[in-house]
């Protein structure tokens, strides 16, 4: 046998599982130790945490790979027209999440301000999503007296102050730090419908 290493272990659990280990002389009275050889011991447990470290290893990356954040600050473009918005958006742990923006188009003549908050749910996996969502808020557009007229892209061009309602219909796709969208996103206030589309760029954490 090769070099052994002692283990004091009790009588009946030598006897049971290492019948052919004899005691060292000389031990102490009432303690039993076996011998469990050190090469084929190694042989055992060497590949089994090796197989257990890697096992480790693909499950830590498998999470990591997989997780999104859940929140994201993010600047958008659209939805009325011209609007600069910023935005604060949740994804629930399931597939449901809450937004919320606020914006202007930062025109002379024709002055835009919005703010919406609404829900949106994702269909897809991975990090790439169709994202179909329903904003409420509040629109206000005026038009400033004694400046000339010009093309400033919003919809309503004219002076209104109205509670809208639109649908966000679009592709949402998760990077390791940011989060794209783009689509379009038609809507109705009191003047009756209104088109709409957007983009968005922002950072998840």
């Amino acid at each position: 046998m090769s070099r052994l290493q002692r283990t004091g272990l009790p009588q009946n659990f030598k006897k049971h599982f290492f019948p052919d280990c004899q005691p060292i002389p000389g031990d102490r009275p009432g303690i039993h130790p076996i011998f469990v050889d050190e090469k084929h011991a190694t042989m055992k447990t060497g590949p089994t945490l090796i197989a257990c470290l890697l096992f480790i290893n693909m499950q830590l990356n498998g999470q990591a790979a997989g997780k999104l954040n859940n929140n994201a600050v993010s600047f958008e473009l659209g939805k009325t027209g011209l609007i600069y918005s910023l935005g604060f958006d949740h994804k629930l742990a399931t597939n449901f999440g809450l937004r919320v923006t606020m914006g202007t188009n930062f025109s002379n003549y024709l002055k835009a301000f919005s703010t919406f908050a609404g829900g949106y749910y994702l269909f897809g996996k991975n990090k790439n999503y169709l994202e179909l969502g329903v904003d409420i808020g509040y629109l206000s557009v005026k038009e400033v007296g004694g400046l000339q007229r010009n093309f400033a892209f919003i919809f309503p061009d004219y002076t209104i102050k109205t509670y809208y309602t639109n649908l966000n219909i679009g592709y949402r796709k998760y990077g390791n730090k940011t989060l794209l969208r783009m689509g379009v996103s038609p809507g109705y206030c009191k003047s009756g419908p209104l088109p709409g589309a957007y983009i968005s760029y922002g950072i998840t954490f």
